[in-house]
């Protein structure tokens, strides 16, 4: 029973986590002034709104917004906050690998 206890409230940390990483880069896109984000901010919404209707993250969606070459991570420099796509970009592409170590990223 604390097993499940546990690993429950885990699963409600990681999504809220998630759910707020995609809220700044949400946030941050919206006051991207020097940049079309238009689209983007239409990409990630959708991603949003389904992660918190079905609880699982489309990682297939969200590594194409973080691949290289990223329309997303030039618009992070142009306007200024690059440092928190690096980070996100890190958590990502760390929860999307065998290699996801939390720790790290809390």
């Amino acid at each position: 029973m604390w097993d499940w206890l546990f690993n429950r409230k885990k699963r409600y940390f990681d999504r809220d986590f998630e759910i707020n990483f995609l809220k700044i880069i949400l946030l941050n896109l919206e006051d991207s002034e020097k940049s079309d984000c238009k689209d983007l901010i239409a990409q990630v919404e959708k991603i949003k709104s389904d992660y918190e209707s079905s609880g699982v993250i489309d990682m297939t969606e969200m590594m194409n917004l973080l691949s290289q070459p990223s329309t997303l991570k030039d618009i992070a420099v142009a306007n200024g906050w690059d440092d928190q796509y690096i980070h996100i970009d890190k958590y990502f592409v760390a929860r999307n690998s065998g290699l996801f170590d939390k720790a790290k990223y809390c």
